[in-house]
Formats: C-alpha cells, sequence, structure tokens
C-alpha cells in the first residue's frame, strides 16, 4: 500500500487508502 504525504503549512500530512487526509503522526 503506497502512502502519499504531503507538507502543508510546514506539517506532514499522510492521504489513507479511504481517500482521507490526516495529520502524520510524530
Amino acid at each position: 500500500s503506497n502512502a502519499v504525504v504531503i507538507q502543508y503549512q510546514d506539517k506532514p500530512y499522510v492521504r489513507l487508502n479511504g481517500g482521507d487526509w490526516v495529520p502524520y503522526p510524530q
């Protein structure tokens, strides 16, 4: 399963399989 991680306002977010964007665990 590929995870897509983006930077938004200096915070990483990861895209889940369902299409939800959640803050990346620190």
